[in-house]
């Protein structure tokens, strides 16, 4: 793992933001499922319940010419390269006060850095294991 380290009262280039990343992040920790037969969906997300707080923490990124057209409509790529998880793109759409693909066109826009995506997932799930636990069994998982 890199020693960079990220300053929350600054600009960062998607590179600098890559750089404080590992893999260490799992989406559906703090998903709530749905079962309808043999099928297995996720229904509610509890990254929802505490947007104020996630929104707190975002930093701004900037994205380069090069950047921008590589993250064009692909918050999933985006979420892989700095997350190491697609399905965190997710998170990144709602720090952006969008929700679909389609509306993904920024030359700037609001991340989370590594740590605080990992806290705050942990923090989430810790605070809701109750809740998470009950869902799953329910869900014969």
């Amino acid at each position: 793992m890199s020693s960079y380290t990220a300053d929350s009262t600054k600009t960062y280039t998607v590179d600098d933001f890559i750089k404080c990343s590992n893999n260490s992040l799992c989406y559906d920790a703090i998903s709530l499922y749905d079962k309808d037969g043999d099928t297995l969906s996720i229904s509610y997300n509890l990254i929802n319940d505490y947007l104020p707080l996630i929104k707190e923490k975002a930093v701004t990124v900037v994205l380069d010419d090069d950047e921008y057209n590589k993250y064009l409509y692909k918050p999933k790529l985006l979420a892989y390269d700095v997350y190491k998880n697609t399905e965190l793109y997710y998170v990144i759409l709602l720090l952006n006060n969008v929700c679909s693909v389609k509306e993904f066109d920024f030359r700037k826009l609001n991340m989370l850095k590594i740590d605080d995506m990992q806290t705050i997932l942990s923090s989430i799930a810790n605070s809701e294991s109750k809740t998470i636990y009950e869902n799953r069994v329910n869900c014969g998982m």
